[in-house]
């Protein structure tokens, strides 16, 4: 198998990796991936090094030493591909896990507070003069930061549902009415940290269910309950679905954002991230991309017979 086989043979379907990843993070992982392949670290080791560069990140944010904008961007930088090689690891040695799964999404959650909080700081201190200007600061930020976690969440569905017809190897990720189920049930029989990661992670499911809810109703979050793969579904479903798929994992995806986030951290420039993630990115979605993709996923289901109430409806599955 040749080097470009054995890269590609980490990645998930090229119809949905993000640009920043499939050229940038990812290669950047695979060379860590080609590394730890004869050690015994695990994927879940690599993704709690993702959390501590991403901690790092924000303890230059709100230091005050020479340089510690741009070390905090390429803290960003080396935590976003830390993110993307647990994932490939774990695909280049087969043992991608639930609890993997559970412990990569707290992750992301994690270093975006972190991110978030440390940024918060470090405004107030350079303009906080007055009360007043630090609840607008606080307002602005706080509206960026649920503004970029809407995109990640869509971005997130459209991809997973997306595979979910489209690929006859996709495994049975969580929705969140059966996570919710599964956390419960094995609650008690959970150490601290997989009780910590398991809550994080029905955050994050519930954040993604409640984002969809708002922008998009002609889609379903029940992917469980969805038939299984078939060729003639996988082609109907593709043919409306990746076309404006193209547009999602071209700047609305969790490494997309975190991109953006090294960038504006590294060169001190926050303020333009604001107006990009709040003020660009928002009225590309309203205006154009969103009643796109609500036609597209009503023209998708339509045509593959499929009633978005009844599966909305429909009992959870049990969690296995």
């Amino acid at each position: 198998m040749s080097l470009w086989s054995d890269y590609q043979a980490t990645l998930k379907s090229v119809d949905v990796e993000e640009p920043v990843d499939l050229w940038l993070h990812r290669p950047a992982a695979f060379v860590l991936v080609l590394m730890l392949m004869p050690t015994p670290i695990s994927p879940n080791v690599v993704t709690l090094a993702s959390i501590a560069a991403g901690f790092c990140a924000a303890f230059a944010v709100v230091s005050d030493f020479s340089g510690h904008m741009p070390l905090a961007g390429a803290l960003v930088f080396l935590s976003a591909v830390f993110d993307c090689a647990d994932g490939q690891l774990a695909r280049r040695r087969g043992t991608s896990s639930r609890f993997g799964r559970m412990l990569d999404g707290s992750a992301d959650l994690i270093v975006s507070m972190a991110l978030v909080i440390a940024t918060a700081v470090l405004m107030w201190r350079r303009h906080g003069d007055d009360w007043q200007s630090g609840v607008v600061m606080g307002t602005v930020l706080l509206l960026t930061a649920v503004s970029c976690s809407h995109h990640t969440f869509l971005y997130d569905h459209y991809k997973n549902i997306y595979l979910r017809f489209t690929s006859e190897s996709f495994g049975d990720n969580d929705q969140y009415d059966a996570a919710c189920l599964r956390y419960e049930k094995e609650n008690s029989n959970m150490d601290l940290v997989s009780r910590v990661a398991g809550f994080l992670y029905l955050v994050h499911l519930g954040g993604q269910k409640s984002a969809l809810r708002l922008y998009d109703r002609e889609t379903t979050t029940q992917l469980m309950n969805l038939p299984a793969y078939s060729e003639a579904n996988a082609e109907i479903y593709r043919r409306h679905a990746l076309p404006v798929l193209r547009h999602w994992r071209s700047g609305f995806g969790f490494g997309s954002l975190v991109f953006s986030i090294a960038l504006a951290l590294g060169f001190d420039a926050v303020g333009y991230l604001v107006v990009l993630r709040l003020g660009i990115y928002n009225l590309y979605l309203h205006m154009y991309l969103a009643p796109k993709q609500r036609r597209a996923s009503r023209a998708a289901f339509d045509e593959l017979g499929l009633s978005v109430e009844e599966l909305e409806n429909a009992p959870t599955p049990q969690p296995s």
